[in-house]
């Protein structure tokens, strides 16, 4: 959890969720808000009550939940070339960037990805095993948008 000297200006649902996250929650005006909220299309312009840069799955959950005790929305900034789901003040973005992790089942020749991997990831771990992922002309497109469409 990081706090800020912000906390204090933090409306309370902020203040709850900080609490509860391993990741980090950041507000308009706090350092780090512009480039959480920004999208890989720079033509999608954010504008959320809050950034979630989520650690684990519990911060998803925790944020889902505590946004919806507000009457908060929630969206998701996935990585790779999408603009993610549309947020603005009334809602908490969710950012994935730091959700990267890779493992590759070479037996199986499967690999399971978390929401913010992108292809590079998949390609360096599957070489190891002599494998290769399926990233299309770029590897640093988002592996869950592009397998997902």
């Amino acid at each position: 959890m990081t706090t800020t000297s912000d906390d204090v200006r933090a409306p309370a649902w902020a203040q709850a969720m900080r609490e509860d996250l391993c990741g980090d929650l950041v507000l308009p005006g706090e350092s780090g808000y512009g480039s959480a909220k920004q999208a890989w299309n720079l033509r999608a312009d954010h504008r959320p009550a809050a950034v979630v840069l989520a650690d684990n799955a519990g911060d998803v959950r925790a944020t889902v939940r505590h946004a919806a005790v507000a009457g908060l929305g929630t969206g998701v900034l996935a990585t790779g070339h999408g603009s993610g789901s549309s947020c603005d003040a009334d809602g908490v973005l969710i950012n994935s960037s730091r959700r990267r992790g890779v493992v590759v089942a070479a037996g199986e020749r499967r690999a399971r990805v978390e929401a913010g991997a992108i292809w590079r990831d998949v390609v360096d771990q599957a070489a190891r095993f002599g494998l290769a992922g399926l990233p299309g002309s770029s590897t640093q497109v988002g592996v869950v948008g592009y397998t997902l469409g």
